[in-house]
């Protein structure tokens, strides 16, 4: 039996985030063939990304412990297209087929999470973001 390789690739992200396509396939193509041949990966380069994502925890940590009349200000609307914003713990409900796959209202059961979401593109959806914290709107755009 060959002897087996047992260094875990390490990859620079960094060219993946500030690179050219051909760069990104590369990258991705050496994620894919680390986790398929090793099952792990170390990863480099990406430490102002772990940066802004753990702010960014802070931030939402902070938007969450607030008051729920606090929260329900950037909640989303009851339109169809006005899905962005805040959701309540029970705003949502979660589908429950029978065996028919038919599903009535007395079968949803309460969604237990509360969510708040954004999108990118504002032409297609509005973002509610709170305007009690600092920061929130714009690092949620930087990371997104």
């Amino acid at each position: 039996m060959a002897k087996q390789d047992r260094n875990i690739p390490l990859v620079d992200f960094g060219k993946y985030l500030e690179g050219e396509q051909e760069d990104k396939d590369k990258i991705a193509q050496e994620i894919f063939k680390a986790c398929t041949q090793y099952g792990f990966v170390y990863i480099s380069g990406c430490e102002n990304l772990i940066n802004s994502s753990s702010s960014m925890f802070d931030l939402a940590h902070k938007f969450f412990n607030q008051t729920e009349e606090e929260k329900k200000k950037v909640a989303r609307g009851s339109q169809h297209d006005d899905v962005m914003g805040y959701v309540f713990v029970g705003g949502e409900s979660l589908s429950n087929s029978d065996i028919d796959g038919q599903t009535t209202p007395s079968q949803k059961k309460t969604d237990l999470k509360e969510t708040w979401s954004m999108y990118q593109d504002t032409s297609k959806f509005p973002n509610r973001f709170p305007d009690n914290i600092p920061g929130f709107e714009k690092k949620s755009y930087g990371i997104f």
